[in-house]
């Protein structure tokens, strides 16, 4: 799988890939014994029962690091067209997760609730 490439070094690449990944999973358990290394990955649930799709994700960490998104630095973001990047962020506020504030080149979206 190419994670391996000394002792110890498998470990730190496996938690790195998590805490940049687009759901943000939860850190990994490492668990050894003496002849192997168990690790248990953790599942980013909440994304799951949303059913929001990768662009939509990226969206939400965006908002959460920024404060707020624009049609424009979602489409910039994922590389999609404007009227691609509307629909994402009209879909999150049909879920409930974000609403529209402002108007006309103003308009943006934040979450419906603060980040913890």
């Amino acid at each position: 799988m190419g994670y391996v490439e000394g002792y110890g070094d498998g470990m730190k690449l496996i938690r790195r890939e998590c805490e940049k990944h687009v759901l943000k999973p939860g850190l990994p358990k490492f668990d050894g014994t003496l002849n192997c290394v168990k690790v248990t990955f953790f599942a980013a649930k909440d994304f799951a029962t949303m059913e929001l799709s990768e662009r939509q994700i990226k969206a939400y960490w965006y908002i959460k690091q920024y404060g707020r998104i624009t049609t424009r630095e979602h489409g910039t973001l994922c590389n999609i067209s404007s009227g691609t990047a509307r629909r994402d962020l009209k879909d999150l506020v049909d879920k409930g997760i974000c609403k529209r504030v402002g108007t006309g080149n103003l308009l943006a979206y934040i979450l419906v609730n603060k980040p913890e």
